[in-house]
């Protein structure tokens, strides 16, 4: 939290060995209250480690894609902003 806001980063998530990189900096700043993982990808295994990520951390969230049901890279990405709307809560995207 941030002068009483909630932080919220929300990363396109697709691919295991990139999250990989980014998973320790996100889990490790006490400020980001959330990270959202969105769900843009339908590689099996990437999927699952993302699921074992927010089994793992509790401030780890896995997005479904909320309108097109079939992930398609930057096809699809916007639809997960519609997610990011929380009153009082600051988004903050890295990918």
């Amino acid at each position: 939290m941030i002068e009483g806001r909630r932080v919220v980063v929300v990363t396109p998530a697709g691919r295991e060995r990139y999250l990989r990189v980014l998973a320790p900096h996100v889990l490790a700043d006490e400020s980001v209250d959330e990270w959202h993982l969105w769900l843009n990808t339908a590689n099996e295994p990437d999927l699952q480690f993302m699921a074992a990520l927010a089994n793992r951390y509790p401030r780890v969230r896995c997005v479904q894609p909320p309108v097109h049901k079939v992930p398609d890279g930057n096809n699809t990405i916007g639809q997960y902003f519609r997610t990011a709307c929380e009153a009082g809560t600051v988004y903050v995207r890295l990918d």
